[in-house]
């Protein structure tokens, strides 16, 4: 699929379901976003690239297969469904936006993932890679296992005027490891402000750096 200069978002809707092969999905020369309401599958290794210029690649129709996905570019691609995806994902520029749920084994993230979703596979936040749950503030929740590499990045926003952050959710132990930083949105911060960052069965580790 290649989106090109249109004058408006374009969409794909229906209720059958669009194979995808290796061509995969092509909008670096796009100027728009592109919807997708309409299943999904990968049935085949391929890239999805969203360009500078481009809005959101947004999919909210089911994602199925279980071929290798690499999203590229440094546009956002935006999964807004409860998806059936058991292939590799990664992320290798750009963001990632999980809205719905998504159980890729794994999810390997070298650009950005966001969201207020659930990820029910093994998510590896890679050197370099940055996790910054909510859109814009929310928690993301990981009911797979989740590990940091050394100089990823988990980043974090608060709003003291509202009394509401960000956070990183699991029933699982949380290995601590690369950089956390920490901005505020809005209001002063006083001594004995608290906000729940994270959210764990334990916590073990420690971030190389915190800002």
């Amino acid at each position: 699929v290649m989106v090109l200069q249109t004058k408006q978002y374009a969409s794909i809707a229906g209720t059958n379901p669009i194979n995808l092969r290796a061509g995969g999905v092509d909008m670096s020369a796009a100027n728009r976003g592109l919807r997708v309401s309409a299943p999904i599958n990968i049935s085949a290794p391929q890239t999805w690239i969203v360009g500078p210029t481009a809005g959101a690649l947004n999919v909210s129709g089911i994602l199925t297969g279980k071929e290798k996905l690499t999203k590229a570019g440094p546009g956002t691609l935006e999964l807004n469904a409860t998806n059936d995806f058991l292939g590799s994902l990664i992320v290798d520029a750009g963001k990632l936006l999980v809205n719905g749920t998504l159980a890729a084994r794994p999810l390997l993230v070298r650009g950005t993932l966001s969201g207020t979703g659930s990820l029910d596979g093994l998510t590896l936040i890679d050197s370099g890679g940055v996790l910054s749950p909510g859109n814009p503030i929310g928690a993301l929740t990981f009911t797979g296992p989740l590990a940091f590499f050394s100089n990823s990045v988990v980043f974090l926003e608060i709003n003291n005027a509202l009394h509401t952050n960000d956070q990183v959710k699991t029933d699982r132990a949380i290995i601590y490891n690369g950089n956390l930083t920490v901005t505020n949105l809005a209001g002063e911060l006083n001594g004995g402000d608290r906000f729940k960052l994270f959210e764990a069965e334990s916590y073990e580790g420690a971030f190389e750096h915190i800002t």
